[in-house]
Order: structure tokens, then sequence, then C-alpha cells
């Protein structure tokens, strides 16, 4: 069995991109997709039959200030608070409504 593994770590998911659109050329099949983080919303992506090409075009429009907002309640609440950072409004759509 072959699996395409992608990993986490937010602007990896850009490079995740390019892989993935060289092995769709190559005509290389997997048996599944595994992603972690990022890797998990791009293999979900790919995994409900989109196209590298499309997912690129997605990473090519966003823009960090759509899709986190500063979280300022951490200077009040301290360790209470789990982000430095929460969803933005872009990324709540992309998540929750699906990819346009």
């Amino acid at each position: 069995m072959r699996y395409l593994v992608l990993c986490g770590g937010g602007s990896r998911g850009a490079i995740e991109v390019g892989f993935t659109q060289a092995l769709w050329e190559s005509a290389i099949q997997f048996d599944g997709i595994i992603g972690s983080s990022v890797g998990a919303l791009n293999g979900a992506f790919l995994a409900a039959g989109g196209h590298p090409d499309e997912l690129a075009e997605i990473w090519r429009g966003l823009r960090f200030r759509e899709l986190f907002r500063s979280n300022w309640r951490i200077l009040l609440r301290g360790a209470r608070e789990t982000s430095v950072f929460t969803l933005g409004r872009r990324l709540r759509h992309l998540l929750w409504k699906g990819i346009p």
C-alpha cells in the first residue's frame, strides 16, 4: 500500500502543494492520504477530489491577516489562553463552509 503523508507546519503546506502537483503530473497513485495540521487540511482537500492546481490557487490567494487575528485576551488572561492568534474570518470560512 502506498500513502501520501503530509506534514504540519503552517507555510510548509504551500510547499506540499508543489510536491503534490509533481506527483499528480507523474500519475503516481496513492491508497490513502495522511496529514497533520496544515497537511490534514491539504490532504482533506485532495482526498475529497480536489486537484493540486486548485489547491495552489487557494494558497496563492491566502493572506495572514485574513486567516488569523491577534488574541488580545492573552494580555489580560495570560496562561489561561491557549494561543496568541485566533481564527480569522477567511480561515473560518474555509474550514466550516468549505473551499470556495
